[in-house]
């Protein structure tokens, strides 16, 4: 197994510690840089490692959940406004 890094940049310092390397523009019309190229990629790059050993992974998922749970994570009331 390696490392495989998302950049916007070929002089990223990850580019010499990856193996493989994504390259994500994140110019954009507006002022800010954009994620969303980037952050499509590793949704991609998630579901295709998740579906490399899907019992695994949903066994997984499941204790996270379970340990979320435990951490007292989730809401279980809706807060009201009074």
């Amino acid at each position: 197994m390696g490392i495989v890094s998302i950049t916007d940049s070929e002089v990223s310092p990850l580019v010499g510690m990856s193996e493989q390397t994504i390259f994500c523009p994140t110019e954009s019309d507006s002022f800010f840089h954009t994620l969303t190229p980037a952050l499509a990629v590793s949704e991609v790059l998630c579901t295709l490692l998740a579906e490399f050993d899907r019992p695994k992974t949903l066994e997984a998922l499941q204790q996270a959940d379970e340990d979320l749970l435990h951490l007292n994570t989730y809401s279980t009331a809706i807060p009201r406004r009074e």
